[in-house]
């Protein structure tokens, strides 16, 4: 004999949805540019960029990997004009350079309000100015004044370092040297 139907689905009811989200996973979303770890990368990346040093992913490239290897021989130059370099991985946050890249180009692309856009012009300019300034004084002072523009006075000895590494003839080579060789 056959129940009368009730108009209910057969099997089993199903669980309640769970009352609150879960947590998020990753790393976790920064409001402010000021408060992303990564965020003097981004400024020179921008440097980079505005100087013409090569395409976003070349310019992050070379970023990342002198975040992540260190340089084990003095750099040589080939004869066709290129740099080549030799480098050991030391480790960091990154599983791999090519991860690290995305990442710091999707963080770039991150950071659009009124006051991350004002400072990263900021730092980008003192970067630009580390790399380019023709005397070493201006270069000093230029990169402590728009250091204190974007609030940023605890970054002055990477960019003294930059200034000082410039001048010695480190940062002498050519642009080409931050194409893939």
């Amino acid at each position: 004999m056959v129940t009368k139907r009730t108009g209910r689905p057969r099997g089993r009811p199903r669980n309640p949805p769970p009352s609150k989200p879960p947590r998020p996973r990753g790393r976790p979303k920064f409001s402010s540019i000021r408060d992303d770890p990564d965020r003097f990368e981004i400024a020179l990346l921008d440097a980079m960029l505005a100087l013409r040093w090569g395409s976003e992913r070349t310019c992050a490239t070379a970023i990342v990997t002198t975040m992540l290897a260190a340089e084990v021989d003095s750099p040589r130059v080939r004869a066709d004009g290129y740099v080549v370099t030799s480098w050991q991985w030391i480790g960091g946050r990154a599983a791999t350079i090519e991860g690290r890249v995305s990442t710091l180009r999707k963080e770039r692309h991150a950071y659009q309000s009124k006051t991350d856009l004002h400072w990263r012009t900021a730092m980008s300019a003192a970067y630009r100015v580390a790399m380019t300034s023709p005397e070493k004084a201006q270069a000093e002072h230029l990169t402590l004044r728009l250091a204190r523009i974007a609030g940023e006075e605890g970054e002055l000895p990477r960019l003294r370092r930059m200034i000082d590494a410039r001048f010695f003839g480190y940062f002498s080579l050519q642009a080409k040297s931050l194409e893939r060789v």
